[in-house]
């Protein structure tokens, strides 16, 4: 029957090639019909199976030929968009990435709701290192057009462009269709909030985890970290007042700057006990912690081996001035942050402000205001006209935080 309608097309029988074209595909006789194509396309009156004479050549990779009655029917009809996305993904197999770009951009501005058109065109600006192209087009989708791989890509675009909300709005849609997040998974969308300054956004996220995964410690730290940074110290402490957790360093560590910033001496010695120091290799900051912890429990002389066991360098210095004026050794404290100031090649805006208030503590009212004008003058410098989305350093929350000044006992 195929074989007789194929005689009739071409004999130009009326109806003989739309039964060619709905018989062909189930005998696997591809080269059959684009033969019967090229026979009938370019007789004059049959111009309506130029679309799908360029079709043909294209699935047969006769890439060059396909090109050339895509161009015939696009003279033909400029409007037609679909056409465009499909010469574009002709192009795109052939590795011809600006033309493939150029053909999916004609066939956006004539259908620009088309959804796998803008996935089509985003993923060529990609190819393309067009990073901002394609980040601008996939904020416009909506949630409901988003799928996993467009979620990704958007939050890859964002995090490496610092675009920082859309980072968070990316993240957000994920974990809303994950069926079973990772600790990891919470963290990274918790982080998220914390670059856009949504410090309750960052705590909630990080809670909804915990409720998943109570067991999950890198979760406690993470949030330990967050309600430390957001002042709510005392909920830090709680969160890691956990026996399993007294056995990790980190935790350990983090659980005794908290304490220190609370005043929270009785408390953390009843919890960590004496001996710390020898069961960790604990680092100079932590070790003049808890030495600061030891000291007003009237562990005396542990706490002064821990104070002698930091030498000083230039790295301990403002650990050093810290320590002092949290034992009300202005003095000290004065010297050693004297010597960081002196010797640190970048401007250092909190350490002049801390200088500023070991002065002040001392009554030396107006060499603290000089010392805060220092830091003023220093915040400003590194202010840039153009800061915005850009403008700022972002950590993650793991990078733990400088505590905020104590004042000396």
């Amino acid at each position: 029957a195929y074989d007789l309608y194929l005689k009739l097309a071409v004999l130009g029988e009326p109806g003989a090639i739309e039964r060619c074209e709905a018989l062909y595909p189930g005998l696997f006789r591809e080269e059959e019909y684009l033969n019967l194509l090229l026979a009938v396309v370019p007789v004059a009156g049959a111009e309506t199976y130029t679309l799908q004479l360029a079709q043909n050549l294209a699935g047969a990779a006769r890439y060059e030929e396909a090109e050339k009655w895509f161009h015939t029917w696009l003279t033909a009809h400029p409007d037609d968009g679909r056409t465009f996305a499909e010469l574009g993904g002709m192009r795109e197999e052939q590795a011809e990435l600006e033309a493939a770009l150029a053909a999916y951009q004609r066939a956006l501005e004539l259908l620009p709701a088309d959804l796998d058109i803008r996935k089509k065109t985003a993923t060529v600006c990609i190819d393309l290192e067009k990073h901002e192209a394609a980040l601008e087009l996939y904020k416009k989708f909506t949630p409901a057009e988003h799928d996993s791989f467009t979620l990704e890509n958007y939050a890859l675009l964002a995090e490496s462009l610092a675009d920082y909300t859309h980072l968070n709005r990316a993240l957000t849609m994920r974990m809303e269709r994950l069926a079973a997040p990772k600790a990891m998974d919470y963290v990274d969308w918790g982080r998220s909030f914390n670059l856009v300054d949504d410090e309750d956004g960052e705590i909630q996220a990080l809670q909804r985890g915990l409720k998943a995964l109570p067991a999950s410690r890198i979760i406690h730290m993470e949030l330990a970290s967050s309600l430390r940074e957001a002042d709510r110290g005392v909920e830090a402490i709680a969160l890691l007042e956990k026996p399993w957790l007294k056995s990790d360093l980190q935790a350990a560590s983090l659980y005794i700057e908290c304490c220190v910033l609370e005043e929270a001496y009785d408390r953390a010695f009843a919890f960590l006990g004496g001996g710390l120091e020898q069961k960790f290799a604990l680092s100079p900051d932590v070790r003049l912690d808890l030495g600061q912890i030891y000291f007003h429990t009237g562990q005396v002389a542990r706490a002064e081996a821990l104070f002698d066991s930091v030498s000083e360098s230039p790295v301990t210095w403002p650990l050093l001035a810290q320590a002092r004026f949290k034992r009300g050794d202005l003095d000290g404290a004065e010297a050693f942050q004297k010597k960081h100031l002196a010797h640190t090649p970048l401007p250092d805006p909190d350490g002049w402000m801390f200088l500023g208030d070991i002065y002040r503590t001392s009554g030396r009212e107006r060499e603290a205001q000089s010392a805060y004008d220092k830091a003023l003058s220093l915040m400003k410098d590194k202010i840039q006209p153009s800061a915005g989305r850009d403008g700022a350093t972002k950590v993650s929350a793991l990078q733990f935080r400088p505590a905020r000044s104590t004042k000396p006992q």
